[in-house]
């Protein structure tokens, strides 16, 4: 278990980081005076970006549980070739569905 303290440190650290930098980027904009439009625009495209990424998220969970429950209903009980391959192949589904779901969006 004290692997995932470098891991969650470094996602933590990272999150930070560009957490910060959006701060910045934001007061810059305002500070500059930006148009009503165009900061609109930008809030639009910001929340059409975070929805897609909960989608792309949310449909690579989904796979990666079926992807696990294959390899239980397989009874595979050891890490072999198969079992990397269900899961390489439901993540790689996952990605060509939110691409399908995202193109007949726009």
């Amino acid at each position: 278990m004290s692997f995932l303290i470098p891991i969650v440190f470094f996602l933590c650290v990272t999150y930070a980081i560009k957490a910060g930098f959006d701060a910045i980027v934001r007061y810059r904009i305002v500070k500059e005076g930006v148009s009503g439009e165009l900061m609109e625009s930008m809030i639009a495209t910001e929340r059409e970006q975070r929805r897609y990424s909960s989608l792309r998220w949310g449909v690579f969970l989904v796979a990666i549980g079926v992807a696990f429950g294959l390899i239980s209903a397989f009874g595979w009980t050891s890490v072999t070739p198969g079992a990397i391959t269900v899961i390489a192949v439901c993540a790689g589904i996952s990605q060509l569905i939110y691409y399908a779901i995202v193109r007949q969006k726009s």
